[in-house]
């Protein structure tokens, strides 16, 4: 499928008592059933409108209808940052609303996007009030956000800054940054039994690849890590080699969202590091 068979249009929806607008990817090949829906959410300092996420959304839009949002702070997201705070809780009440137009809803988080992800199924189970998505995939996230067991490479970094500034809106308001005690590593057995895809670039420049595994090791089956060689930190991925990182992402949401064959790393390629506990 062609990227001319995939639209994009504003899509209005109610998070933390306010009207928001993400974008919502659709195919014009598909009939009117409704089909399972991804959201994506970005990382820190960029937005929905950054090249390599429309072209993330546009590629899994050949299967799902896909919905990509801004943070808080971020782009068109009101607001401050709140740095973890209360994006969980935007993002539980957009898969509360989703629940009503979609049979399946999985989430697709890039870096803190990640740590957003976990954190909102964690505590939505502690609220118990059942907003949770049916698979979680997680590219680039981080385990923790102390940062001096980062990874910062100059040359990395300011691949990363270019990449950054090709977009115009370049919107970034955060709130004071106050320390939280909790950890995405603390709390991602909560995701458990939801399916999760661990996804990490071991040439990350910025979040450590033994992150991606202390994730893994910490989380609950069902669960899969898949370590891309040369790749970089999450949205970069995408500028580097889109097939590598949309195909394992399109594999798992396929076999999670709408019960196709098992997910497989990369196509099969044996460069490919790759784990699964299905127990």
């Amino acid at each position: 499928m062609s990227d001319a068979a995939i639209h994009s249009r504003p899509f209005e929806y109610p998070a933390s008592g306010r009207v928001r607008t993400g974008t919502l990817f659709q195919s014009s090949r598909d009939g009117t059933a409704p089909r399972p829906a991804v959201v994506v959410v970005h990382g820190l300092f960029v937005n929905r409108s950054l090249p390599e996420i429309d072209l993330f959304c546009r590629r899994l839009a050949e299967a799902f209808d896909v919905v990509s949002v801004d943070m808080r702070g971020h782009g068109e997201g009101p607001g401050l940052f709140t740095w973890g705070r209360e994006e969980q809780a935007d993002l539980a009440d957009l898969i509360r609303f989703l629940r009503a137009l979609h049979p399946s809803i999985g989430v697709a988080g890039f870096s803190f996007g990640g740590d957003v992800a976990i954190f909102s199924v964690a505590l939505a189970r502690q609220r118990q009030d059942a907003v949770l998505p049916d698979a979680v995939c997680t590219i680039g996230a981080p385990a923790h956000l102390d940062l001096w067991r980062y990874r910062l490479r100059p040359l990395g970094w300011a691949a990363h800054v270019k990449m950054i500034l090709r977009h115009g809106r370049r919107r970034f308001v955060p709130g004071w940054p106050r320390l939280r005690w909790r950890r995405a590593v603390d709390l991602v057995g909560a995701v458990s039994p939801i399916p999760l895809l661990i996804i990490h670039g071991e040439a990350d420049w910025l979040v450590h690849p033994a992150q991606a595994s202390q994730l893994y090791a910490a989380a609950g089956p069902p669960k899969d890590l898949i370590l891309l060689p040369g790749l970089a930190h999450a949205e970069q991925m995408m500028a580097q080699d889109p097939d590598a990182l949309v195909r394992p992402v399109m594999e798992f949401f396929t076999r999670a969202l709408a019960g196709a064959a098992p997910v497989t790393a990369g196509g099969g390629s044996p460069e490919v590091s790759f784990t699964r506990d299905r127990s």
